[in-house]
């Protein structure tokens, strides 16, 4: 009796932990997460596809942790891109 309660709690509690872990990576990839003007999923389109104001702002974000994990390398990244987009400018 005693096993089938316990099985019956871990499966709820993982079924329960699971939905916690997997719902804030949902939200960042439906890009419900904002940085005030656009989604963190537009900023990251527009900054893969070469606009330095956007990635500036994925920089920006991923540097102060806005609507994303903190990751100062990837904030790096897109700093440096950022620049070398406005060096390029004539």
């Amino acid at each position: 009796m005693h096993a089938l309660v316990v099985a019956q709690s871990w499966r709820i509690a993982l079924k329960y932990l699971s939905r916690a872990a997997v719902l804030p990576c949902l939200i960042l990839l439906l890009g419900c997460q904002s940085t005030g003007e656009k989604t963190l999923s537009e900023l990251h389109v527009d900054a893969v596809n070469g606009d330095p104001d956007a990635q500036y702002k994925l920089g920006d974000a991923y540097f102060h942790g806005r609507g994303i994990m903190q990751d100062y390398d990837e904030a790096e990244k897109w700093y440096r891109k950022a620049a070398q987009q406005y060096q390029a400018e004539p």
